[in-house]
């Protein structure tokens, strides 16, 4: 599977389920959703605000 939105889909690598990084919505079932962070990359580290 091709996609054209590289580096804004996240995959589940137990379950396979894909979601969009930005709002969290399922792309298997449009109305599941998951919770969005706010992440920064400072320097060498990724910081995830909660």
């Amino acid at each position: 599977m091709s996609y054209t939105r590289e580096g804004e889909i996240l995959k589940c690598p137990w379950h396979q389920w894909e979601f969009d990084i930005k709002t969290g919505q399922a792309l298997y079932d449009p109305k599941l959703r998951v919770r969005a962070y706010r992440v920064e990359v400072e320097g060498e580290q990724v910081v995830l605000y909660a």
